[in-house]
């Protein structure tokens, strides 16, 4: 008898050491023509920010073009570190900051500038901005955009072109607006992760400058269904300081996204990014 309960105690003591095997259901990208704005924030001197990094490159693996991101340098914990070459903040990142409060620290992202809790309009979770991507996916699609860019090479001048083609009718009262970013890659320069410092550091989609105000341009006139609406801007991108390896032109996009701004309401629209030079 001894022998058979030890017997079964060793069989259950095996069971439950063994590998249990955890299927993870495959990715599947919700069928939508939307295409959701990320706003990261983030900075140079936040020792927590390489994990937003890490999201969002998960992030464009899995959505592809469904996800335009744009990292904000604003003040807080974005001041160089002493290996740094650069300072990537600016005015515009600085106002863009404020407006996507409130945040609980970095890193954070707005998505679509909605606010899904009482107590962030940006989330500081990275593990979950997938999950405010779908819920985003997921909603109708109001608005198509395009982006037409003509960069001179010998100029450095940037005619930009966003047609607006909305699927239903807004008025005026809806205060659609638009906003035109430039954005620049492939910056390789310091970054703080925890306790160390990373010195090549590969920063993307960094916020350079807004073409419009930082909180975007009124459109100031009714859309009418499937009428397109062009707004053009031109911007020249500066020459970079002997040295520096900014304002590369094979590094930059322009980004350009209608929103609501009413109050309290900022939702984005709809998204579009596009490089300068293909």
């Amino acid at each position: 008898m001894k022998n058979t309960l030890y017997l079964f105690v060793a069989m259950i003591m095996f069971s439950s050491c063994e590998e249990q095997l955890v299927m993870v259901p495959e990715f599947e990208l919700p069928a939508s023509d939307r295409v959701v704005l990320l706003e990261e924030l983030t900075g140079v001197s936040c020792p927590n920010c390489p994990v937003g990094t890490a999201a969002i490159d998960q992030i464009k693996a899995n959505y592809g073009k469904a996800v335009v991101a744009v990292g904000i340098h604003g003040n807080f914990l974005s001041w160089p570190t002493p290996e740094n070459k650069y300072d990537f903040r600016n005015e515009d990142a600085a106002e863009l900051e404020e407006y996507l409060r409130p945040w609980q620290g970095k890193p954070a992202a707005s998505i679509n500038r909605i606010k899904h809790t009482d107590d962030e309009l940006s989330i500081s979770t990275p593990a979950v901005w997938s999950n405010y991507i779908d819920a985003e996916l997921n909603k109708e699609h109001v608005m198509n955009l395009l982006l037409t860019t003509n960069y001179n090479e010998e100029t450095r001048d940037l005619d930009i072109t966003v047609t607006m083609i909305p699927l239903k009718d807004f008025s005026s009262d809806d205060n659609v607006h638009i906003s035109v970013m430039i954005v620049e890659n492939k910056i390789i320069d310091a970054q703080e992760d925890n306790s160390t410092i990373l010195k090549e550091f590969e920063h993307n989609h960094v916020l350079r400058t807004m073409v419009t105000s930082a909180k975007g341009n009124p459109v100031q006139q009714e859309l009418v269904e499937n009428t397109p609406i062009n707004k053009d801007f031109s911007f020249t991108i500066p020459l970079p300081e002997e040295g520096d390896l900014l304002w590369v032109p094979e590094n930059i996009d322009v980004i350009a996204f209608t929103h609501i701004v009413e109050g309290d309401t900022k939702d984005v629209l709809q998204a579009v990014k596009k490089k300068i030079i293909e």
